[in-house]
């Protein structure tokens, strides 16, 4: 299978990284400089650089494109590939809204190619055992499940997410959506209700969010989610609270607890890709090479989308003039 990445940013190089590692996996790379494409071919021992996107798109050697590039350009460069015979890796969020992630699904169908998007927390270590342990009963009937992430997150003045409408929003659909993706995994059902309040921004676009849903299954999901705040601490933590017990975890998969009467127990997840990147991509080239869906299709990336979507309206509702907050 030959990929080519789309895009040399920061994510890219996390991608091709474990590309290169990947049995049956060969790598090349495209930007809009020609130095830098060949620059990172080199380095990461890849087959071809191109100059532009659309010189990989029309190469037939390309069997696949990885689009690591800002969030409203996944859209148009998935749909030009998939136009091109290719299937499609996206970066996380699929694409802005959910009508463009129509068009890519109803593009792929067409075309008879795979999307797929790149959502590592779907793999985390962490993010799966906590699920499997919402799901074997030891909790007994689940009633929340809260994620925290409260952090100050400035950005450069070139940095593209600094620019609303290059991120298609704020700071939900860049490192939100890795969190509703996470939420969505921990809930064993669908979500049936949702409300969402934004924090009077200092940040480019919303950068603080509380949001509270219900799930079919009767969980109650509590997510608070921040780039604008300082001395946050825990900065980062998910946990599960059943009836019978209850299971923390860091954000960051170092250290969890499960609580269900007496002594708190560690427990223990693998450190070994902590990230999921690892895991992801196998799942990605054993589906390419072999036809099936993997676990993140781009079905699972339009859902997250419209969650996200759903966040946005109610934000914006809440924030309407003449709204007014009442308590009783």
């Amino acid at each position: 299978m030959h990929y080519c990445i789309i895009g040399c940013g920061a994510i890219a190089r996390t991608h091709a990284r474990h590309l290169a590692r990947l049995p049956g996996a060969e790598l090349s790379f495209a930007s809009r400089s020609p130095a830098k494409a060949e620059e990172w071919r080199r380095k990461w021992c890849g087959t071809r650089a191109y100059g532009s996107y659309e010189a990989a798109f029309a190469d037939p050697a390309i069997d696949a494109v990885v689009i690591c590039t800002p969030h409203d350009s996944h859209a148009p460069l998935a749909l030009a590939a998939l136009g091109a015979g290719k299937h499609a890796v996206i970066e996380k969020p699929m694409a802005c809204t959910t009508a463009d992630a129509d068009a890519i699904l109803a593009t792929a169908e067409s075309a008879q190619r795979q999307v797929l998007v790149a959502e590592n927390h779907h793999y985390r270590p962490h993010v799966r055992r906590m699920a499997e342990i919402a799901r074997s009963g030891k909790l007994g009937r689940i009633k929340f499940i809260r994620i925290h992430v409260l952090r100050n997150r400035p950005f450069a003045a070139v940095e593209w997410r600094g620019d609303v409408s290059e991120m298609g929003g704020g700071a939900l659909i860049d490192g939100g959506i890795h969190w509703i993706n996470a939420m969505l995994t921990l809930a064993d059902g669908a979500l049936e209700h949702l409300s969402a309040y934004g924090a009077s921004p200092t940040q480019p676009g919303e950068d603080s969010l509380a949001i509270t849903c219900r799930f079919a299954s009767g969980e109650l999901g509590v997510l608070a989610y921040s780039w604008g705040v300082r001395g946050a601490f825990p900065q980062g933590f998910f946990s599960i609270h059943g009836s019978r017990g209850s299971a923390y975890c860091s954000n960051g998969g170092r250290l969890g607890l499960l609580s269900t009467g007496g002594i708190p127990r560690p427990l223990i997840f693998p450190f070994r890709d902590w990230q999921g990147y690892g895991a992801m991509w196998r799942d990605f080239h054993d589906s390419l090479s072999s036809g099936r869906t993997p676990a993140m299709d781009g079905v699972a990336g339009r859902r997250d989308i419209a969650v996200v979507e759903t966040i946005y309206r109610q934000i914006a509702q809440s924030s309407a003039p003449g709204r007014a907050a009442s308590a009783s």
